[in-house]
């Protein structure tokens, strides 16, 4: 069963802030549309725009998460 919607951002959402990144809204938003299909697949996509972010030391902004998304996800 897929999760909703809501539930999907605020589990993308409470990941970012307990890993302190400040992921702008739009691109939580962007990563909670895009991936639907269950949590697993949702954690993992997370986990590689968290590592991409710490290997690059690159600051989260809208345009870096579509383009880690399209690359690695």
């Amino acid at each position: 069963e897929k999760p909703e919607y809501e539930l999907r951002y605020r589990l993308i959402k409470s990941k970012a802030l307990r890993d302190g990144f400040n992921i702008p809204n739009d691109a939580l938003d962007f990563v909670a549309q895009n991936i639907n299909s269950n949590f697993r697949e949702l954690e993992g996509a997370y986990n590689k725009i968290k590592n991409y972010l710490l290997i690059t030391n690159e600051i989260p902004t809208n345009e870096s998460i579509v383009m880690i998304y399209l690359i690695l996800i």
